[in-house]
């Protein structure tokens, strides 16, 4: 027995794959993640304005940190590559 494969020029059909929407779930479960990290996020700032400027750069902080913290609130979020 053998087999072939044949392609059908015209016919729509493509032997390249076509991109999948990602499925219900997995943005669910993406959005769920995003929500409870903001929730983390904003608990651990407020416990970190209460501390003395020392005190963070002793546990590892820059200034720029330290700055960023103090003027907005909140903490510098991660970077985009």
């Amino acid at each position: 027995m053998s087999t072939h494969t044949a392609t059908l020029p015209g016919h729509g059909l493509s032997s390249t794959p076509t991109s999948k929407k990602t499925g219900f779930w997995a943005r669910f479960f993406t959005g769920l993640v995003a929500s409870r990290e903001r929730e983390a996020r904003l608990r651990v700032s407020h416990h970190l304005r209460g501390m003395p400027d020392r005190q963070l750069r002793d546990i590892g902080f820059s200034e720029h940190e330290i700055f960023a913290l103090r003027t907005t609130g909140s903490l510098p979020g991660p970077t985009q590559d």
